[in-house]
């Protein structure tokens, strides 16, 4: 018994590997995807805006939560060298629905690029020991970072005017 090769079409082989092709990058897709980032909470209904950078940085916190919350903080992170008195809403319970607004100005460390300051969400849960936390982090250009290399550059060409916008 003989079997007889079938003539193959031009480009059939390119379909078949573009079939493959396209299955195997689905499969990757869905493993990074499965591997990728948590998946993050905004409950809070938090937004951060740079107002102003310079010597000090000026960032306002908006805050709409969809829930209650018991207890929210604005700390400073790394590189802030200072930050004024906390927002008013983290002396209180914030309520689900609410509005609410605050500025808080930072000035960095000379030895930092960047300025961090987190908001900690917390909610109690009945019955249970460890309360339900949110927490946001916020990241600003320091610019004292830039000048204090400047001044530590050997020649004025090393190091940009202005500090790089990321």
């Amino acid at each position: 018994m003989t079997h007889a090769l079938r003539p193959q079409t031009p480009g059939a082989s390119a379909r078949r590997l573009a079939y493959w092709m396209g299955g195997g990058v689905s499969i990757l897709l869905s493993i990074s995807a499965a591997l990728g980032s948590v998946p993050t909470s905004n409950e809070l209904g938090i937004r951060f805006k740079v107002l102003n950078s310079g010597p000090t940085s000026t960032v306002e916190i908006r805050v709409a939560p969809r829930r209650d919350f018991d207890s929210v903080s604005v700390e400073a992170a790394s590189g802030v060298a200072s930050m004024t008195a906390p927002c008013g809403f983290t002396k209180g319970k914030l309520i689900a629905g609410g509005s609410y607004i605050c500025r808080v100005e930072i000035a960095g460390k000379p030895s930092e690029a960047a300025m961090t300051i987190n908001v900690v969400a917390r909610r109690e849960v009945l019955g249970g020991p460890v309360p339900v936390m949110e927490v946001h982090h916020l990241s600003v250009k320091n610019s004292a970072f830039a000048l204090s290399q400047k001044s530590a550059a050997a020649s004025h060409h090393d190091v940009a005017a202005t500090a790089a916008a990321p």
